[in-house]
């Protein structure tokens, strides 16, 4: 890299550093021991209001090599969360490239992080302990449906972007008594095909599979009941009327490895994300509903 690269560099991951960091201004930083681990995560509550009873919970997961404040600039899910009034968490992975032990190949238990960031959160906050959901963004999507699956009893739903399990993983889910799942996933997403792919011998299930495969594990029928356009955005909707589990999949033809409606990351060449559709308002749309 020559010296007018290194310096255009330099100026620019100071700028979006500023830019990311700026959306934790009114969040709280948390940090606690956890099997050894220094384990951080930040916490944006909306303004409180006289007499408002607990809030819901979103724990808002990031992407491989990325971190709480860029997946909060990502999700623009601040602002969302003062409008609707609900809490969001954005904890952090572990390693020096920021990661979820998905694979199991780093000295992590995420699963047993994330149960124990919930009992934090929950003694520091007003939390509906019956409306707790978590969320993600592709590494982080993958953290949201395997966490997800082994705390059952204490997620209400789940909301992914960006997702994609192996094989093994998607065969490995246990949701239990079943959850609710809502994801989104571009057609044009080259980190995370939407197809069927193979990486360095393993095997990944296309996310149709994936949204089917969890569907059917919560009691659904492997077939969608419905599957139509709306406009030009593809909505796959599986349903189980006798527990009222619903899991439902919007592809849109564009817009790459991004949330939907939310913010592309600025460096050039990036992903912009589809704007016909808003994953936030989505995404709480389908919590909201019984």
């Amino acid at each position: 890299m020559n010296t007018v690269r290194q310096i255009v560099f330099f100026q620019l991951s100071f700028v979006l550093l500023a830019l990311f960091s700026g959306c934790m201004n009114n969040a709280d930083k948390g940090v606690f021991e956890f099997e050894g681990k220094r384990r951080t995560y930040w916490v944006f509550q909306p303004e409180l209001h006289d007499g408002g009873g607990p809030l819901p919970l979103v724990i808002n997961l990031h992407g491989y090599s990325e971190s709480a404040t860029l997946e909060a600039y990502r999700s623009d899910m601040n602002a969302f969360a003062e409008k609707e009034y609900f809490i969001v968490c954005y904890p952090e992975g572990t390693g020096l490239r920021k990661a979820w032990n998905t694979k199991g190949e780093r000295d992590a238990d995420d699963v047993g992080f994330i149960s124990t960031l919930i009992d934090t959160l929950i003694f520091n906050y007003h939390i509906d302990t019956t409306r707790i959901y978590l969320v993600g963004f592709s590494n982080g999507s993958r953290m949201a449906m395997i966490a997800g699956s082994a705390l059952s009893r204490r997620i209400s739903a789940i909301a992914v972007a960006g997702s994609f399990l192996s094989k093994k993983e998607l065969e490995s889910l246990d949701p239990g008594k079943g959850i609710r799942l809502i994801g989104f996933h571009a057609r044009d997403d080259h980190a995370a095909k939407y197809e069927w792919d193979k990486r360095d011998s393993v095997l990944y299930s296309s996310v149709y599979i994936i949204f089917s495969t969890w569907a059917q594990k919560c009691g659904c029928s492997p077939r969608p009941d419905t599957a139509a356009f709306e406009g030009d955005v593809l909505k796959i909707r599986w349903h189980n009327d006798s527990t009222g589990i619903e899991v439902v999949l919007w592809v849109t033809p564009e817009g790459g490895h991004t949330w939907p409606g939310g913010k592309g990351i600025p460096f050039p060449g990036g992903a912009k994300p589809f704007q016909k559709i808003n994953s936030n308002e989505l995404m709480w749309e389908f919590f909201s509903t019984p």
